[in-house]
């Protein structure tokens, strides 16, 4: 289960607004999923081998890299809403604590 305190942290990290309602049942779902993957708690895994990967004799496929003609970045940035030194602005996922 998630404390209040977890919760609070992670859709503050998160960055959801939420009303109260909504978050209360969020956080009631979010508990009852928790609550199901803890079964898997209950089972005797001692004699199951370690999985680094689900598939077996998985490998890399390369090939090569083949140059296509592009956007400009005149014609990439133009749709954006707000743009500073041909980059694209958006708002700030992280804050300050202190906010």
């Amino acid at each position: 289960m998630i404390s209040d305190t977890d919760y609070t942290k992670l859709i503050r990290q998160a960055n959801i607004p939420l009303e109260e309602k909504e978050s209360a049942e969020i956080h009631s779902q979010l508990n009852e999923a928790l609550g199901a993957i803890k079964v898997f708690d209950e089972l005797d895994t001692k004699n199951v081998p370690t999985l680094n990967q689900p598939i077996e004799d998985l490998h890399n496929v390369w090939r090569e890299d083949i140059v296509t003609p592009s956007f400009t970045q005149d014609q990439a940035l133009s749709q954006a809403k707000h743009t500073h030194n041909g980059y694209f602005v958006v708002e700030a996922i992280f804050q300050n604590e202190d906010n």
